[in-house]
């Protein structure tokens, strides 16, 4: 969720050479008010166009809440908000907490050999804080922020999000309760710096609900938290407002129910999707055109709503974590069952059984189908192990994506294998498959359209992505955009991919592009600029970063690239407040300190400039050869 180092990196790169004038002038193919596009193709509304006999999926229904459920589901309700999935998401004022703040715990730790993070309660809050030393041993930078959201149950992990200006950001430091200490939060590495913007798709399956600022990338309308913070009821059986009204009036339904979904009613695909709609992470997912993740209703297709593809069989990695649904597909006991297993073959939503009782509660499922006797271990082997099925068929490792936690293979072998895929791909493969290949999903146009924006994804991410890649994004991204030209999502993902191509020409059409079709979208104003700027279009730049700034504000990259144009046009007093700005929300941006350090030298405070040059190296000395001779470069 994080923006891409690759991409970071590369940008740096090229502003740097920009600002030591070493990239030539190009010409700006267009004007802000020049770039037409073509018809809009709308996509059709799969809450009213899918043939489904439960009314709760069409749109216009209201989520009612847990409470609401609770009236008449009152069992079900304890036992459930006991279970991981009714514990998702609290405020980080509630009291129930599981995490410590000793010494013993790791509340102060140091990362990444020269950064330090504490958490720490204060009057009922919980604050995270993040300190950068230099190689003299003394604070660089230091940023401290409230953990406004704790998401997790505790059961894996717990990680927290703090919220800037409506924005949300995932913080630098989890808790792992295995352990019962701190540490970075999954997929944060060196560079990255304590925060993560954190997007639709990701609150989808930690929240109840959130709604999106139309057009920001993680900006939410406030509060957050507006009824419930955990995953609830309705998130397995569609809004519940038709159901209640229908309870309260006395209406008893004729056969199945029909005002809510019940998923044991649902054919197989359409109720492993209501697992899947979270279960399912695959490598990467991508909305549909002109969907909404939180658009999804129990009873649809998922693949209506957004493309789940994973890694490619031989590159399968089966000790990742959230991984479980593509271990399933491929196990003995689903593929034989005929669409008759599913999750809640084993896993029941409503409870957890108790740790005790887990062992027995496991096997007691296993035995639904298979007789004790087909077990050909011997005796004192099984009895080692507790007699449990699991344990020899469903071996725990540590998972190969989050530290400190394990994952339960779900490929259910006969025989343990490694969970790690086999050598590499044939020459003509694509590191990413689509999972869903059933007949719910749209047209060809749309589907390739949606490869083109993954494979897009991938190449940003930094992944050991073959240039045939490359092609083929930007091949399946030039066509969609030629049939869907208000495809603002395609024209952005165009526009990174030709500029990391060196395409300038056609990255600043492409950004242009994503201008027009989203004049208030936060991420193509974002490129757009950062296009402009390596153009040295200042005038566009300022123009499209301002916009970007206005959008989201609490997003430091976009006061970030608004400084990076003032200070290459010689505005240098409005530079240095803009990057002023962007510090105050991320200090530890090495970047824009340089660029900080430069504003001062030209404004004639030579000294101010070289100390924020050292600072800038000091937070990332792997950056630090190039910033110096830009900074030469730049004051000659």
């Amino acid at each position: 969720m994080s923006r891409p180092a690759r991409v970071r990196l590369v940008l740096l790169a090229a502003v740097l050479l920009i600002a030591a004038g070493g990239l030539a002038f190009v010409f700006w193919p267009f004007g802000p008010d020049d770039v037409p596009l073509g018809p809009t193709v709308p996509t059709p509304d799969p809450r009213l166009t899918f043939d489904t006999p439960f009314r709760n999926a069409r749109p216009g229904i209201d989520y009612v809440g847990d409470a609401a459920c609770a009236v008449c589901h009152q069992k079900i309700d304890q036992s459930y908000h006991q279970h991981p999935m009714g514990r998702s998401a609290v405020l980080g004022t509630d009291k129930n907490r599981i995490e410590n703040f000793d010494e013993a715990s790791r509340a102060a730790f140091m990362a990444f050999g020269n950064v330090q993070y504490k958490v720490a309660l204060r009057d009922g809050k919980m604050f995270q804080t993040e300190t950068v030393f230099g190689p003299d041993g003394k604070p660089v930078s230091e940023l401290e922020v409230e953990a406004a959201v704790v998401i997790g149950s505790g059961h894996q992990g717990r990680s927290y999000l703090c919220i800037r200006d409506g924005s949300v950001w995932q913080t630098g430091v989890s808790w792992f309760p295995s352990k019962k200490i701190w540490d970075n939060s999954p997929g944060f590495t060196a560079g990255m710096h304590g925060q993560r913007p954190v997007l639709d798709g990701c609150l989808f399956c930690h929240v109840d609900r959130a709604e999106l600022i139309p057009g920001t990338a993680n900006r939410y309308t406030q509060p957050l938290i507006a009824k419930q913070g955990n995953v609830g009821c309705e998130r397995c059986h569609g809004p519940g407002a038709l159901h209640c009204s229908e309870q309260k009036a006395g209406i008893a339904p004729h056969g199945v129910d029909t005002s809510i979904v019940n998923p044991k009613h649902l054919a197989p695909d359409l109720r492993d999707a209501v697992c899947q709609q979270c279960h399912l992470q695959g490598e990467q997912r991508v909305a549909r055109r002109g969907r909404s993740v939180f658009e999804y209703r129990p009873g649809l297709p998922l693949e209506l709503f957004q493309s789940v593809f994973v890694r490619h069989p031989d590159l399968t990695d089966f000790q990742k974590s959230v991984g479980h649904v593509e271990q399933l597909l491929i196990s003995k006991c689903a593929t034989a069952s005929n669409g008759k297993m599913s999750c809640t073959s084993c896993h029941d939503p409503h409870a957890s059984p108790a740790p005790a009782a887990k062992a027995e509660f496991y096997r007691q499922k296993c035995l639904t189908c298979h007789t004790p006797q087909a077990c050909v271990a011997p005796p004192a082997a099984r009895q080692a192990k507790a007699d449990t099925c699991v344990a020899c068929h469903m071996v725990r490792a540590s998972s190969s994506n989050i530290a400190h936690t394990a994952v339960t293979d779900h490929r259910i072998l006969r025989k343990p294998r490694p969970g790690k895929g086999a050598a590499g791909l044939q020459f003509d493969d694509l590191p990413i498959v689509p999972f869903h290949k059933g007949a719910h999903g749209p047209d060809q146009a749309e589907r390739d359209r949606d490869l083109g924006l993954a494979l897009a994804l991938a190449a940003r991410e930094g992944e050991q992505v073959e240039p045939q890649t490359f092609g083929e994004a930007i091949a399946r991204l030039k066509k969609s955009t030629a049939l869907f030209s208000d495809d603002v999502e395609a024209w952005t993902a165009l526009a990174i991919l030709l500029s990391l191509k060196q395409d300038m020409a056609g990255a600043a059409g492409a950004a242009e592009k994503a201008v027009a079709a989203g004049p208030n979208h936060e991420i193509a104003l974002r490129r757009g600029a950062e296009v402009a700027v390596l153009l040295r279009n200042f005038a566009r730049a300022r123009d499209l970063a301002r916009r970007a700034v206005a959008v989201n504000p609490g997003n430091p990259e976009n006061h970030s690239i608004l400084g990076s144009a003032l200070s290459e046009a010689g505005e240098w007093d409005e530079a240095e407040t803009v990057l002023r700005d962007a510090l105050k929300l991320g200090p530890a941006n090495a970047a824009v300190r340089a660029s900080l350090a430069l504003c001062l030298y030209r404004k004639g405070d030579s000294r101010g400039g070289r100390q924020e040059l050292e600072r800038a190296c000091a937070i990332d000395s792997r950056q630090a050869p190039m910033l110096r001779e830009w900074y030469r470069n730049g004051t000659k």
